[in-house]
Formats: structure tokens, C-alpha cells, sequence
């Protein structure tokens, strides 16, 4: 799991990739997250907003690689 966060910051930093697209997704759906689920706790909510978030933003990075064509095409 300690893996996957820097691992995103290394593959879609400023001057490779599509940063804003993946963190603009998942702040929306992290915010979301709070504002449509009630918890006692408030750790609790951020906690589910934290993991909401990063799974939308594993998916949208997943979701441009997809889309974009193989290195081995561009030569």
C-alpha cells in the first residue's frame, strides 16, 4: 500500500502526465464522500473520504492509461 502513493506522484508529476484531471476527480469525490455520508466520529468520514478519494484517483489515472497510445507506437 505504501507503494501506490508516491508511485502516482512519481508517474503523473507536473512535467509527465495529466496531474490536475485525477486530483481534481478525486478532492470532488473525497468531498462528496463527507458531505453525503453522516458519521458520529469525524475521523471516521475523513477516513472514508481519504479512501474514496484515492480510489477514484487510481481509477482516472487508470482510465488516461488506457486511453493513451503504447511507447512502442510513438516510434
Amino acid at each position: 500500500m505504501l507503494f501506490f502513493v508516491p508511485a502516482l506522484a512519481v508517474r503523473y508529476a507536473g512535467n509527465f502526465g495529466t496531474p490536475a484531471l485525477p486530483a481534481a476527480a478525486g478532492a470532488a469525490t473525497g468531498c462528496l464522500t463527507v458531505l453525503c455520508f453522516t458519521d458520529p466520529y469525524y475521523e471516521a468520514a475523513l477516513l472514508r473520504a481519504a479512501v474514496v478519494a484515492l480510489g477514484t484517483t487510481g481509477a482516472v489515472c487508470a482510465l488516461l492509461d488506457a486511453s493513451r497510445k503504447p511507447l512502442d507506437a510513438l516510434s
